[in-house]
């Protein structure tokens, strides 16, 4: 989290027993002491907003949802969020994206209870939903639960609103508005979904959001010129365009302006733009078609052209008889205006399920139609009439290195909205995720919070508190060793580059890239040396250790590292090379019964380290571990051995041993050319 928003919302952090494997098995059980504890602890503090969040939680809920129970049974008087109903695999950026609803359900109750006001107002008497941001609909009270959910529809609506009014159901969307232009992709007549982490507000995420691109172009974009060059935005006259540009007698040059000159627009009063000069207009009309050509091919999936779709009131500043690179053609479609209400106005509702399923006692095409089932069930349940519904997605992905078979499986159905002629705008009923809290309570609850927010913010948020930009830097080499000290621009570097090399496995690097942030912010360094160094003192006597993990990387996703296992498997090696264990040679008698050796999976397995260890202080022998490789530069196993090196102020060799990230050992180039891989 950025630090001023931290600042704000941050109160007490609480580790307790529980937690799943993959497969729904429990690590351990949920201890009822220890919950009714730490809620005694957060009622001494008077916080209120309750975050729980679970190890593989989308696979099994159960303890979340007892957890919750229990909280609420101590402390009825609180609100609560489950991770299991914001976010998916990935236990970092699910855990976010509910500590980001829970924060903003106070200001999601205050506005969806303004607007029902409003509407009663004006005597609608009628159900009121709320469009969420993969184009479906939510209740309005679930709403005030799932404010996340909601928060990007804009776009959403927009390009949902271009699909029904051009008729084409796959295409690049692009809505210009007054400020921005967002630049997305629909499928089958809806947007695509992300399949990365999402930043919001500088926080990363993993809840459902439409794959946009946002750029500072609109019709109200200022413009200007320096050295030749135009600029046009970030700065806005935005909603002020009818009383600042220069066509309706304001003093502030914006693209309305240019648009008005060249022709592409009737609005306002030319003959306030008549004194711009030709080449300039031209130059502005071709650095807004170059700002969008980067857009589209940056959304864009392949080579292959597509149709382009413009939407939006900002759309005026683009010819649309034109052909833009990267497209087929440009549609403008009738009342392109008002795409996003069109939008809103055809929204579905839907269900979704993202879960890992064991194909141990399940056949792959049961644990499919059970997917397809659930999806449609929650569908159902969020309000969808049971006749129209059809599942538009299934996506399935196999859990590679697991013992068992395993399948991710992601599956989303939608339908129309069923009409409850009974539900009255006027009649706004809070409901909670579970049915321990009156609507009474959460009413008088989120009405405090919110009272109480709006007088404290100005005294918590501090300026010029969030965390700065990286910035690009010149390499650090130590003057007399030569070792290039690593700062936080070359592990960005480092980590954008593994996250590259490592597509199609390997893992992610950002949870290893932010272990090693946090070990320079600690003052910490991270060595590199040259390979050639390995042939000279103090090196050449002692040995260089491989750091990697094996096994599936969706694991580490849900099942954090803690730091020490790197370390207690270094140490391990090291006793076992001392002790000349490391060979393929049989071990004596003695050694077995000493050691502990058992022959496990074609696998020679000792358990007592221990006994190592004290065998190598008794003979007085050591083997020194003097540097650390890195076993692939692709994917998490980048990042490993800078992190293990800050921590133990060990030098990394500059070589890796795949040049990317491959899937066996074998692969591994010292086992290629008859060399041991470790050490």
């Amino acid at each position: 989290f950025p630090a001023d928003l931290k600042s704000c919302i941050h109160g007490k952090t609480y580790m307790v027993q529980g937690g799943f494997e993959f497969d729904g098995r429990p690590i351990s059980d949920i201890s009822n002491d220890e919950l009714e504890q730490c809620t005694r602890d957060i009622m001494d503090h008077n916080l209120k907003n309750i975050v729980i969040s679970g190890i593989f939680s989308p696979v099994n809920p159960q303890q979340e949802k007892t957890a919750a129970a229990i909280i609420r049974q101590i402390y009825p008087r609180c609100s609560i969020t489950m991770s299991h109903t914001i976010g998916h695999i990935g236990i970092l950026e699910r855990e976010n994206a509910a500590i980001l609803n829970e924060s903003l359900k106070p200001l999601s109750y205050h506005t969806i209870c303004a607007f029902s006001k409003t509407l009663s107002d004006l005597n609608l008497q009628c159900p009121f939903y709320l469009t969420q941001n993969d184009g479906t609909l939510i209740s309005s009270e679930q709403a005030i639960q799932f404010p996340v959910f909601t928060f990007a529809s804009g776009s959403t609506n927009s390009m949902r609103g271009a699909a029904h009014l051009s008729g084409v159901k796959d295409a690049i969307v692009v809505d210009i508005g007054g400020t921005s232009a967002d630049v997305g992709t629909i499928v089958k007549g809806f947007p695509r979904e992300a399949s990365t982490r999402i930043q919001v507000g500088g926080v990363k995420t993993n809840f459902r959001l439409p794959d946009v691109l946002s750029i500072p172009l609109g019709g109200g974009s200022i413009v200007t010129q320096e050295n030749d060059q135009v600029i046009i935005g970030p700065r806005s006259v935005g909603y002020q365009l009818t009383h600042k540009a220069l066509v309706f007698g304001g003093d502030t040059l914006t693209t309305s302006d240019i648009a008005v000159a060249a022709g592409l627009t009737d609005i306002g009063d030319k003959s306030n733009v008549t004194h711009l000069q030709p080449e300039f207009i031209q130059q502005t009309i071709q650095r807004i078609k170059t700002m969008l050509e980067d857009a589209i091919d940056q959304v864009k999936i392949n080579t292959t052209e597509v149709p382009l779709i413009l939407v939006g009131g900002g759309s005026i500043l683009v010819r649309s008889h034109e052909k833009l690179t990267g497209t087929s053609t440009i549609k403008l479609p009738p009342f392109y205006y008002v795409a996003n209400a069109v939008g809103a106005a055809l929204s579905q509702v839907s269900g979704s399920v993202d879960h890992v399923v064991s194909l141990e006692s399940l056949e792959r095409d049961e644990a499919i139609e059970q997917s397809k089932s659930q999806a449609i069930s929650l569908a159902i349940s969020n309000g969808a009439e049971p006749n129209t519904i059809e599942v538009v997605e299934i996506t399935e992905l196999p859990v590679t290195y697991v013992a068992g078979k395993a399948l991710r499986i992601k599956v989303k159905a939608i339908g129309e909205l069923l009409l409850n002629h009974t539900d009255k705008i006027s009649n706004l009923q809070l409901t909670s995720q579970d049915d321990t809290t009156t609507p009474e309570i959460l009413s008088k609850l989120y009405e405090e919070i919110y009272d109480s927010i709006s007088t404290k913010v100005n005294e918590s948020v501090k300026p010029n508190q969030s965390e700065p930009e990286l910035t690009a830097k010149s390499p650090t080499i130590d003057p007399i060793t030569k070792e290039w000290l690593l700062n936080e621009w070359d592990l960005e570097c480092i980590s954008i580059g593994a996250g590259i090399l490592g597509c199609g496995g390997g893992g992610s690097p950002y949870i290893g890239r932010l272990r090693a942030m946090n070990a320079l912010k600690k003052g910490k360094k991270i060595r590199v040396i040259d390979a050639n160094k390995l042939k000279s003192s103090p090196y050449e006597s002692g040995l260089a250790i491989t750091v990697a993990f094996m096994g599936a990387p969706l694991i580490e996703l849900e099942k954090l590292v803690s730091g020490e296992e790197s370390k207690a498997a270094l140490k391990a090696v090291e006793s076992l090379v001392t002790a000349n264990l490391m060979s393929d040679s049989n071990f004596s008698p003695e050694q077995i019964e000493q050691f502990a050796i058992k022959e496990e999976d074609n696998l020679k397995v000792l358990y007592n380290i221990d006994a190592v260890n004290a065998a190598n202080e008794k003979s007085g022998s050591s083997n020194k571990v003097v540097a650390l490789l890195c076993a692939e530069i692709g994917g998490a196993n980048s990042m490993e051995p800078l992190v293990l090196g800050a921590n133990l102020d060990m030098p990394i060799v500059d070589a890796d041993g795949m040049g990317r990230a491959f899937p066996e050992l074998q692969m591994f180039t010292p086992t290629i050319y008859g060399n041991d891989s470790c050490p």
